[in-house]
């Protein structure tokens, strides 16, 4: 991750920049106009997220499903 501030390299968790001191809000000058750090989440968490989601429903459907009949 890049200081927002003065474009150096520094821990993802490190709240301030060791060089300039400035607190790593994303706010500075160098910071990307839509706000985002540049990390992308992979499309396969996304893919495997949304089917953990839909395994732990599936059970409470169904059993909706079969007192409806």
């Amino acid at each position: 991750m890049e200081c927002s501030y003065c474009g150096k390299l520094i821990y993802a968790d490190s709240p301030r920049c060791p060089k300039c001191g400035n607190y790593t809000d994303g706010l500075g000058p160098r910071a990307r106009a839509d706000g985002s750090s540049g990390r992308q989440i992979p499309k396969v968490f996304i893919v495997a997220g949304v089917l953990v989601i839909v395994a732990m429903l599936l059970p409470l459907i169904l059993a909706v499903l079969d007192k409806l009949k």
